[in-house]
């Protein structure tokens, strides 16, 4: 619903979604940038700003010429652990009391034993893919079905969901480490966002990369763009 929305109405903007792009500086200042499809597939463009709205390691190897030199260790600083996720109708992942369900549930270990099992959080699909109050965008109701990322007991398979091609809707997945390095290059890309107009988005950038933060980021990112005012345009004191 994002990316329709954002064709639609900004068409000053070129989206690039499953883009296998390299980005360069260009020696003329207007515009500054070329995006080169590495597999020749799409056409360059050209562009005055870059939002960088990808996990932070791909960031770094999109650039070919042009990314910030003290822009490089903050984003090579992010490390991530390897996940699954699946979509299936098994309850018993959550609380015996649905009552006690939210959008998203986090399981909480036991003490001392966070560090040798992985971040695990259940999602309650019929509530987080879905806005009960815009009726455009009210379209779930039952049966219910969950999203597990790394879920802590088996799940049958005939409780796993299909993807559209009959196979079951079980996916890897990246997510960075929230921890105090994470934490340190989330103030350090604060002080160089807009920085040769490049913009800095994605769920590395802010907090622990929830939904609600990930959209906080994104409006900081937006007004930043807007209002030239607030853009950094000095070289960044390094971190």
């Amino acid at each position: 619903a994002l990316i329709g929305y954002m064709t639609r109405t900004m068409p000053n903007i070129t989206f690039l979604s499953n883009y296998k792009a390299a980005v360069a500086l260009v020696s003329t200042a207007d515009p500054m940038y070329l995006v080169q499809d590495v597999t020749q597939k799409q056409a360059p463009i050209r562009a005055t700003s870059i939002v960088l709205a990808a996990h932070a390691d791909e960031c770094l190897t999109l650039f070919i010429a042009g990314l910030p030199a003290f822009a490089a260790p903050i984003l090579g600083s992010i490390r991530y652990n390897n996940g699954i996720s699946v979509a299936h109708t098994d309850s018993r992942l959550l609380p015996v009391n649905s009552n006690a369900w939210c959008t998203y549930n986090i399981l909480i270990h036991e003490p001392g034993a966070a560090g040798l099992k992985p971040y695990v959080i259940n999602y309650v699909a019929n509530r987080h893919q879905n806005d009960a109050q815009n009726p455009a965008y009210d379209h779930y109701g039952l049966p219910q079905f969950f999203v597990s990322c790394n879920p802590h007991r088996p799940i049958p398979d005939h409780m796993i969901l299909k993807a559209a091609d009959g196979s079951p809707a079980v996916a890897n997945l990246r997510h960075n480490n929230f921890d105090f390095d994470t934490m340190q290059a989330q103030a350090g890309i604060e002080t160089i966002q807009g920085y040769q107009n490049i913009y800095y988005a994605g769920g590395w950038t802010h907090g622990s990369g929830l939904h609600e933060e990930c959209w906080a980021q994104g409006q900081e990112v937006a007004a930043l763009i807007l209002d030239l005012s607030l853009i950094h345009i000095s070289e960044p004191t390094r971190q």
